[in-house]
């Protein structure tokens, strides 16, 4: 088996609560002991659409640092891994709206840094030894959005992700 697996992957996500389509992309560092996964990733998401039809002017990022813990459920001749991870968001909003009672633009920006826990699932496709095609869907949850689900940095701006859900894509590398 490879002593470690690294990939980088496009990415589609949907922030529930939100209503907000991101896209981006990810770095993962695997290392493989047997049939379990210990890995370290990144995650960067820019708005792409809202999908509440609401903040058409919105500039929405995420920064997702994290690690997860999973086990390979079948190796060959495809690999279905599943997995659990945490992570630590940087969450940043901005947006541009007209003042009641003002003439011009007033700009509204705010950010937090939220926990994260999710579930993975990725169909890996082994296309040589070394190279592999990574399928993969995730979701995670905001802990702090279940005592909050309308979490709001400023009433101009949409409420903070209580959950997103995840497609992953791109080109995992086996070194042997």
């Amino acid at each position: 088996p490879p002593r470690a697996l690294v990939e980088a992957a496009a990415t589609l996500r949907y922030a529930g609560v939100s209503e907000l389509l991101a896209a981006g992309g990810s770095a993962r560092g695997t290392l493989p002991f047997d049939r379990w996964l210990v890995s370290l990733w990144v995650r960067y998401a820019a708005f792409v659409a809202d999908v509440g039809g609401a903040a058409s002017d919105l500039d929405y990022t995420e920064l997702v640092i994290g690690g997860g813990f999973g086990y390979s459920l079948l190796t060959e001749p495809v690999r279905v891994d599943a997995g659990i991870t945490v992570g630590l968001a940087v969450v940043d909003m901005e947006t541009e709206t007209t003042a009641s009672g003002q003439s011009g633009l007033q700009e509204v920006q705010s950010g937090l840094v939220d926990g994260r826990i999710g579930l993975e699932l990725a169909l890996v496709v082994l296309l040589t030894d070394m190279f592999h095609l990574p399928l993969a869907v995730d979701a995670d949850l905001a802990p702090a959005s279940l005592a909050h689900s309308d979490r709001r940095l400023d009433p101009l701006l949409p409420p903070v992700p209580a959950y997103t859900v995840g497609l992953r894509t791109g080109l995992e590398v086996a070194i042997p």
